[in-house]
Parts: C-alpha cells; sequence; structure tokens
C-alpha cells in the first residue's frame, strides 16, 4: 500500500520520478501483509482500511526465452479480483492500457465514466507537456470548470448597505433583547 503526496508546485517528470523512487524504497517492507496493517491502524473492525486502488500489472514474459527452454504458452487467461469499491489496473501489452473497475451498488455509471475521462485528460496533459507543474494538469473539461467556478458558485444575493458594526448597532437599536448575530 501506497500513500502518495502531490505538491502541486512541482514538476509532473520531478514528482513522478520521486514517486518511483519511493515505490523502490518501499519494497523494503513488502513483507508487511493488509491484515497486519489494519491490526496496528485505529480503524474499528468492519471498517476496510482502502476504498480505492491503483494497481500497475507487471507480469514480464520472455517469449525468446520460453521458446528457446522448449516451453509453448498458450490461451492465458486471468481474471483479477478486488473487493475495492474503485480499482484502476494499468498493464502493458502492446501499449499502455488501462481498466476501470467499480462496485455499481456504489458509483453511477456515469460517474465512472467521469473518473475515466478525467484520467483520460491527466494522462494526455502529462504526454502533451511532462515540464508541466502539477498544479497545471488538466484535470476538468471546460465544462466542468464553469460548473464548479460559475454555476456552482452563483451564490450572488442583495446584501445590506452599511458596515458589519453598523449593521449590528442597527439590530441592537430595533430589538435589544433579539440576537443581533447569529
Amino acid at each position: 500500500p501506497t500513500r502518495v503526496g502531490v505538491s502541486d508546485q512541482q514538476g509532473v517528470v520531478a514528482w513522478l520520478r520521486g514517486l518511483q523512487d519511493e515505490q523502490v524504497e518501499s519494497r523494503n517492507f513488502d513483507f508487511v501483509s493488509l491484515a497486519q496493517l489494519k491490526a496496528w491502524s485505529d480503524l474499528p473492525a468492519g471498517v476496510n482500511i482502502f476504498d480505492s486502488a491503483v494497481v500497475f500489472e507487471n507480469y514480464p514474459v520472455d517469449e525468446a526465452s520460453v521458446g528457446d527452454a522448449g516451453l509453448r504458452i498458450a490461451n492465458v487467461q486471468g481474471l483479477d479480483t478486488a473487493s475495492f469499491p474503485l480499482t484502476l489496473s494499468a498493464y502493458l501489452n502492446e501499449r499502455l492500457s488501462f481498466n476501470l473497475a467499480y462496485d455499481p451498488r456504489l458509483f453511477e455509471d456515469c460517474t465512472a465514466e467521469r473518473v475515466a475521462a478525467q484520467l483520460t485528460r491527466l494522462l494526455v496533459g502529462i504526454a502533451d507537456e511532462p515540464t508541466n507543474l502539477v498544479s497545471r494538469l488538466p484535470w476538468m473539461s471546460a465544462g466542468e470548470r464553469r460548473q464548479v467556478l460559475e454555476d456552482w458558485n452563483d451564490t450572488a444575493q442583495r446584501l445590506p448597505a452599511g458596515t458589519v458594526t453598523s449593521l449590528f448597532a442597527g439590530q441592537v437599536d430595533r430589538d435589544a433583547a433579539a440576537p443581533a448575530v447569529l
């Protein structure tokens, strides 16, 4: 298990290299099982230690070595199962591929599709401008950005004229026994 910190002022490449270095270093602790980790945590019984997972599958097969040894591998299939509500798996075949699995009892299809679109946007942003700062990576579409910054933030309303102290004094003058500030 890995906990990842993100510094918004760090370059993407530097951040990814640091993350890879941390992963290599963490291999010194691979012997700790999830059951041990959970026992060491303050989580109550029945509460999951993780609610999502990102998995980089790396099952290298050197086909030349296999052929030289007189072995033949055919019809290999794998079935990965996970008990996480959200799991992102990355694997390399002819190209880098991703699979996003989710629990439909917890996530609607449109939510999973939005997560997949945001991941795609991030990866394209990294490929297009790898020297960018992490804070500059695109993770929202123009429509999502407008929704967050304008639609959901449309809270404008008429405010009474005057300063806070004059409004407070006015309330006291109108009804000294009533609350002046809530």
